[in-house]
């Protein structure tokens, strides 16, 4: 269940850009649990392993950490962690 609510805040934030401006903000060490938290905001509810795994599939394989990082700051819209 949590990784398919990753998988729709991903989709949500494809097409909303003041979610993808939220998520921008979201960086450092703690990025991905302000990312969960900026999800759970949204309605959103999973963590931060179910993110991965939504990632991971999304990739179709599994991600190194410049790979994750580089997904991350395309879906904040090219504004970096």
């Amino acid at each position: 269940m949590g990784e398919e609510q990753a998988h729709a805040f991903l989709d949500a934030a494809e097409r909303d850009e003041a979610l993808r401006a939220e998520i921008a903000q979201a960086r450092g060490a703690g990025a991905l649990a302000a990312l969960c938290a900026i999800a759970k905001e949204a309605g959103f509810t999973f963590t931060e392993e179910d993110y991965r795994a939504a990632i991971v599939a999304r990739s179709g394989g599994e991600l190194s950490t410049e790979s994750l990082t580089e997904l991350m700051r395309e879906m904040a819209g090219g504004q970096g962690l």
